[in-house]
């Protein structure tokens, strides 16, 4: 009896979980979506940026045809939006909704361009252009497009990480998000590259190192107490 158990028991436990494609579709950008969301207000879990978008490059990659690559962006984008700005709701009810849906096309655009990338010059290639490619997206939507909207972006998930935010007086916003992007793009690489163990967790190792850097020193910059007095004024009108 115990070892018929013990066969068994041994028999599934080396089965590996496969999704199928159509799973991996519809999973990655609802998992995705609620990750990121997860790195704002109220909850704050600054830290799920820096693995929130992974799910999606994978589902990206995998996607078959570009109408699948642009479904995964929107879908995750859409979400995001309904997630994190919900309150919208209570002052511009049937108008929030098309106003997440027009959000939501600039993650499909960046999902669409990668996955073209990809087409074209590979996963390598796809992977290391994908920061660039999602600052240059931002920074359209926030400062270019003509509703400036800067709102849920990856470098303002890490409004209550100090240390880590001091680094955007050097790179700005735009820098941590794309450095968080690259992060993800990363692990990313270790989950669908062919290489050997060793070099798949090379990208990873590197990004870790960067990341314990930039934190070290954003620590230093934070002032432990204030000396001396702080002038301050009040206007009243």
């Amino acid at each position: 009896m115990t070892n018929k158990f013990r066969t068994n028991f041994i028999g599934y436990s080396s089965r590996k979980i496969k999704f199928s494609h159509w799973q991996v579709q519809l999973i990655a950008p609802i998992l995705s979506a609620l990750v990121f969301a997860f790195c704002f207000p109220p909850y704050n879990i600054y830290p799920l940026a820096f693995v929130a978008f992974t799910p999606l490059l994978f589902a990206t990659l995998r996607a078959k045809n570009s109408w699948q690559a642009r479904t995964v962006g929107f879908v995750f984008g859409f979400l995001v939006y309904s997630f994190t700005l919900h309150w919208m709701w209570n002052i511009f009810p049937w108008f929030t909704i098309i106003l997440w849906g027009i959000l939501a096309l600039f993650p499909a655009i960046f999902k669409l361009t990668l996955f073209l990338l990809k087409q074209r010059w590979g996963i390598v290639t796809s992977l290391i252009t994908a920061p660039f490619i999602w600052i240059g997206i931002e920074y359209f939507r926030s400062e270019c497009w003509f509703l400036k909207f800067a709102w849920i972006t990856p470098g303002f998930s890490q409004a209550k990480n100090l240390p880590f935010l001091q680094f955007s007086s050097i790179l700005g916003v735009y820098g941590i998000s794309a450095l968080i992007i690259a992060v993800n793009c990363c692990i990313c690489y270790l989950l669908v590259s062919k290489n050997q163990l060793n070099k798949r967790l090379l990208p990873v190792a590197f990004s870790l190192v960067i990341i314990s850097i930039i934190h070290g020193w954003g620590f230093a910059q934070i002032p432990t107490k204030t000396v001396g007095k702080i002038p301050v004024g009040v206007i009243q009108t």
